[in-house]
């Protein structure tokens, strides 16, 4: 969140056709409307997956809880979804057609992504445990300080004013 470069690490990718996605609200992607949290936010129409947080009054929602039904919905239908899920070495923040958006970390769901054993091949298990990516007890390792906002959903009233703050206008 500072504003610097990052390096890429891993982008994950999953895709299902619209005959698979339908009715399946775990699935089918939430559209925020260009201009949906604040003014110009996002720039142009963001589909992003249900469980894909946006960075909104210093915390992590999931998309699928700024849902209001006018300028964020969930689609009903769909022809085909594909989601590309960034990964950085921290978890962390970046622009989404300038929404704050969060990055891919390692919840024990790599495994959906069609490109998961791409992953192993770049990482060994060696360079995985040093990075912290291993989890112990089946969840993912969580280092203090590891650049991870913390993660919310419940207080969903943002006042007026706030840049990238305001869902449901």
């Amino acid at each position: 969140m500072k504003g610097e470069m990052r390096r890429v690490r891993w982008i994950g990718r999953r895709g299902y056709a619209g005959r698979f996605a339908a009715g399946n609200r775990d699935i089918l992607p939430i559209l925020i409307r260009a201009g949906a949290l604040d003014e110009g936010v996002p720039r142009r129409d963001l589909m992003v997956s249900p469980l894909h947080a946006m960075y909104l009054d210093d915390v992590l929602i999931p998309a699928r809880l700024l849902v209001n039904g006018s300028s964020i919905v969930q689609v009903e239908e769909i022809d085909q979804v594909e989601y590309f899920h960034i990964e950085l070495d921290t978890h962390d923040v970046i622009l989404a057609e300038g929404a704050l958006s969060e990055t891919f970390v390692d919840d024990g769901s790599r495994g959906m992504f069609i490109n998961a054993a791409e992953f192993g091949i770049l990482y060994s298990r060696r360079t995985a445990d040093a990075a912290g990516l291993l989890r112990a007890n089946g969840r993912r390792r969580r280092n203090p300080g590891d650049g991870a906002p913390p993660v919310g959903g419940a207080a969903l009233d943002h006042g007026p004013g706030r840049g990238n703050r305001r869902p449901g206008r």
